[in-house]
């Protein structure tokens, strides 16, 4: 799977397929600062979140934003990139159509699970605009509201979009390098997707110790 950190590196505009491994596509930040720059949806942004400090007002805010991004279509360009690309990793196949912002994991702030990510998406139209949708959810109300709480602008902000062929997996997680409390070293994961865990809606799932403990 392609980080947050391989979508932004390229320095490609265009949706190129790849391949190897699980087969997917990918835009890099590029193409959305395209998009608000040449449709006037930058400062129309830059207005909405100008003084929207509450919580309330950032809740309205970003439902304005989203639906700004709802009512704007991709370049043809980009749209026939995408069509292309998106035939080229199979007939109608479902993907995960994946946010992949710039500021996601720094050492200032993690923004895991603050943006938003569509699986099961089929056809090019779908996945087109569940790009733009992705692209949107820049601005959730948590992250304008962790934005703030770390001293980030989100108009500065940016994102990627990763679409990968879709899995049947039974269960998913996150490997631990080590447990916070105890120091054992361990393995944690959900039934089903990964969703869940991203969005904190879930406690522990099924953790299991792997074979050695901190220090041994």
């Amino acid at each position: 799977m392609w980080s947050s950190s391989a979508a932004r590196r390229s320095g490609s505009a265009h949706w190129s397929a790849r391949t190897c491994g699980s087969p997917r596509l990918r835009a890099d930040a590029h193409c959305y600062r395209q998009l608000v720059a040449h449709t006037g949806l930058a400062s129309r942004i830059r207005g909405l979140l100008a003084g929207a400090d509450s919580l309330e007002a950032q809740t309205e805010a970003s439902q304005r934003i989203r639906l700004l991004f709802e009512e704007r279509e991709l370049a043809n360009g980009l749209r026939q990139d995408l069509a292309r690309a998106y035939r080229d990793l199979g007939s109608e196949i479902a993907v995960a159509v994946r946010s992949s912002a710039i500021h996601e994991d720094s050492a200032r702030a993690s923004f895991a699970g603050e943006h938003e990510t569509y699986l099961w998406v089929t056809g090019a139209d779908a996945v087109c605009r569940a790009v733009l949708r992705c692209w949107a959810s820049l601005f959730t109300p948590h992250a304008l509201a962790y934005f703030r709480r770390v001293d980030l602008r989100a108009t500065d902000a940016a994102m990627g979009v990763v679409v990968q062929a879709m899995v049947p997996a039974e269960a998913a997680g996150v490997m631990l390098t080590v447990d916070p409390v105890t120091r054992d070293r361990l393995a944690d994961r959900d039934r089903g997707l990964r969703r869940p865990r991203h969005s904190s809606r879930v406690g522990r799932g099924d953790t299991r110790p792997l074979l050695c403990r901190q220090g041994h």
